[in-house]
C-alpha cells in the first residue's frame, strides 16, 4: 500500500523570493487551508522528501533552480525507487518555456508543465486549474 499524501501540503521550488510570496499570496486566496512548504533550492526540497513519511499532496517546481535544477530533481526522484512509488504529483511552473525543456520533463513523466505567468488573475487560473485537478484525480496515493 502506498502511503497516503497530507492532503494540505504542497512544495513550491523556486529561487525567486518574490514568487515565493506572490504564490503563497495566491494559495491562501484560493486554497486557505493549504500549508505551503517552500524552497530556494532542489537540494532541500529533496531533503525533506527524503526524510517525511508522509508525501506531500503536490509538487510545483521552476526548471531553472541554481545547483540541483528541476529537472535534475524530477530525474533524481524518479531513480529512487521509495521516492517514485510515493507517486507525488510534479507539476513544473516556470519562466521561460522552452519546447526542448518541456519534451525533456515530460520524458520524466511529469504531470504538468505550465509558464510562469506575470500577470496575478492569470496565476491565479493556472493554480486553480492545477489545484482543481490534483483534488479531483485519483492516483496511487489518493484513493
Amino acid at each position: 500500500m502506498y502511503p497516503q499524501t497530507d492532503p494540505r501540503v504542497i512544495l513550491y521550488i523556486d529561487s525567486d523570493e518574490d514568487d515565493h510570496f506572490l504564490f503563497g499570496s495566491l494559495l491562501k486566496t484560493i486554497a486557505p487551508d493549504f500549508t505551503l512548504k517552500s524552497f530556494m533550492r532542489a537540494e532541500d526540497a529533496l531533503a525533506y522528501l527524503q526524510q517525511t513519511e508522509q508525501p506531500p499532496f503536490l509538487i510545483l517546481c521552476e526548471v531553472l533552480l541554481p545547483g540541483m535544477t528541476g529537472l535534475e530533481l524530477r530525474r533524481t526522484i524518479y531513480a529512487d525507487e521509495q521516492l517514485r512509488k510515493r507517486s507525488i504529483p510534479f507539476v513544473f511552473v516556470s519562466d521561460p518555456v522552452i519546447q526542448s525543456v518541456i519534451e525533456e520533463a515530460f520524458e520524466l513523466t511529469v504531470q504538468g508543465f505550465f509558464e510562469k505567468s506575470h500577470n496575478r488573475q492569470q496565476q491565479l487560473q493556472d493554480l486553480t486549474l492545477i489545484l482543481n485537478y490534483w483534488q479531483t484525480s485519483f492516483h496511487p496515493n489518493k484513493v
